[in-house]
């Protein structure tokens, strides 16, 4: 191994940037995911009450999912995550106040889907999120005030805000070049 070698996520970081390491492959809720730098499968953290742990994942090789979580207040653990090669969804959660955590998020390969989270204020921290090749929604989040998706440059399927009541801004938008598909936004 060494700098600038082709780096296979394979398990072994040839490349020397702490990027590759454990691969995990399977269905992982948190506990099952903690040391993985790469879980193929599913990622499903609906039960979980913390994402601590999880600062070593860089990429998930299929879906992510937070479903009806009542006790997770934050995403912190996930600071490293760079891509979600299929769907990323986060939905019911009643305490998460915001999506800080998701600040390495570059791109999800499928829809991204932020939706009935009654204590979620601020999605700023999906302001590194370049492209979301499927649908991008952020639906029925009543308190929530700063979307940020300011690196955003496409969405593949659509692009829909709404139900939102509390929303002041989406940002600049200033990367954005073209959103496939229907755009709709509405309180």
């Amino acid at each position: 191994t060494y700098p600038g070698a082709d780096d296979p996520v394979d398990g072994v970081d040839n490349d020397c940037d702490g990027g590759d390491g454990l691969v995990c492959r399977g269905e992982f809720d948190r506990a099952g995911a903690v040391g993985c730098n790469t879980v193929i499968g599913y990622l499903d953290l609906s039960d979980d009450t913390t994402t601590d742990g999880l600062d070593s994942l860089r990429m998930i090789v299929g879906n992510f999912s937070m479903w009806g979580n009542e006790s997770m207040t934050d995403l912190d653990g996930l600071i490293n995550l760079r891509s979600v090669s299929g769907e990323f969804t986060i939905d019911g959660s009643e305490s998460l106040t915001n999506l800080d955590g998701l600040s390495g998020l570059e791109e999800v390969d499928a829809a991204l889907q932020i939706s009935d989270n009654d204590a979620l204020e601020d999605a700023s921290g999906l302001a590194n999120l370049t492209s979301v090749d499927g649908w991008l929604r952020f639906e029925e989040n009543p308190i929530l005030e700063t979307l940020n998706l300011n690196s955003l440059e496409f969405t593949t399927r659509g692009f829909g805000v709404t139900g939102n009541n509390s929303l002041v801004s989406l940002g600049t938008l200033d990367a954005l070049t073209a959103i496939n598909g229907e755009v709709w936004i509405n309180d």
